[in-house]
């Protein structure tokens, strides 16, 4: 419940005072809903909320890193698990995942 409580506060906030922002909130506003809506838990994570130490996610296998080697994105800085190493970066898909 935390993360979606943290989605709505942030969706509160008044960003009046940012140059273009409102209307990159209302963008966000629109697809939060579209999402509230369909309810689709596309993906499913290896993620534990209530474990801060590690949040590092594979961004090809969406599993843990749990402390493995890790590859990374240099334009994006996405990471991946190092057996991706040489994959196109699933993120930006610009550049090959390196060490």
């Amino acid at each position: 419940m935390e993360i979606i409580d943290n989605i709505t506060r942030l969706l509160s906030q008044d960003v009046s005072n940012i140059e273009g922002a409102e209307d990159e909130m209302q963008k966000a506003k629109r697809i939060y809903a579209l999402c509230e809506k369909k309810g689709i838990e596309t993906y499913t994570l290896d993620y534990d909320e209530e474990d801060e130490t590690d949040l590092s996610i594979c961004t090809l296998s969406l599993v843990k890193t749990n402390g493995q080697p890790t590859v990374q994105c240099r334009f994006c800085g996405a990471l991946a698990l190092e057996k991706f190493l040489s994959h196109k970066c699933n993120i930006c898909q610009l550049c090959k995942l390196t060490k």
